[in-house]
Parts: C-alpha cells; structure tokens; sequence
C-alpha cells in the first residue's frame, strides 16, 4: 500500500466545491432559479443554506426551497428550511441528495403572509459535488 486509502475500483474522488451564492437585500419572493447555470453533474451533492432577516418586515414567512432531479422514483426532490419570520429570524440547515445530472439544482424564496414593509433579506447557498457517481 501506498499510504493512501483505498477507495475501490468502482468509486471515484470527491469533487469539491461547484457553486456558491449570496444574495444581500432582497425584498421579494424569488422564483426557482438555477444555481449553477447549466444541468447539474450527476452524482452526490451537500447543500449548506442559510436565510436571514437583514432588515425586518411586518408580517409573515420565507422560507427557502432547493430543488433537483434525482430521476428514478423520485424525479424532481424538494429540501426546505423551516420558515423564518419577517420581523426577524435566520434559519441555517444542509442536506445531502442525488442529482441525475438532467436539470439544474434551483433555489427559490415561498412568501407566506407577507407584508413587506422595510423587509430586507438575505439567501446563502453553496454546493459541493461530492461524488460523481451514478
């Protein structure tokens, strides 16, 4: 052995970091929108998300969706971050999920009871490839 570690005759290196994204004063719902700007590569990808209040609005929620296509039985997989308050809140989390490498990974804003006044606030996003394994 050579010191490094196996990894098998059937899997391949990690791939490291795809796509980050940072968005500063946004004032309304952001319709789905793709992250990386092309299909996805196929294989394993870790999202680490993050919304926050910047400046507080006066009534409601917002909460941030991810979404790819994982294909098989289960083609198009939706990750939310629980809710945050207008009036003030952050909300942070990670998932880990498959993309088939046939779409984007997109990321969207869903407003409920919103009443924006002043609201300001912020989205986070960055990808990782994990793997490129089918």
């Amino acid at each position: 052995m050579s010191g490094r570690p196996y990894i098998g005759p059937y899997l391949s290196q990690p791939v490291g970091s795809a796509a980050a994204l940072s968005l500063h004063n946004q004032s309304a719902a952001i319709a789905p929108t793709g992250i990386i700007g092309a299909h996805a590569g196929t294989g394993l990808w870790r999202a680490s998300c993050s919304i926050v209040t910047e400046v507080s609005g006066t009534a409601g929620t917002i909460q941030l969706l991810l979404s790819a296509t994982q294909g098989g039985l289960d083609p198009v997989a939706n990750f939310y971050l629980p809710p945050i308050f207008v009036v003030g809140g952050n909300q942070s989390g990670s998932v880990v999920f498959v993309s088939d490498g046939s779409a984007d990974i997109n990321y969207s804003t869903l407003f409920v009871g919103v009443t924006v006044g002043a609201l300001k606030y912020g989205v986070r996003v960055v990808l990782e490839q994990l793997s490129n394994l089918a």
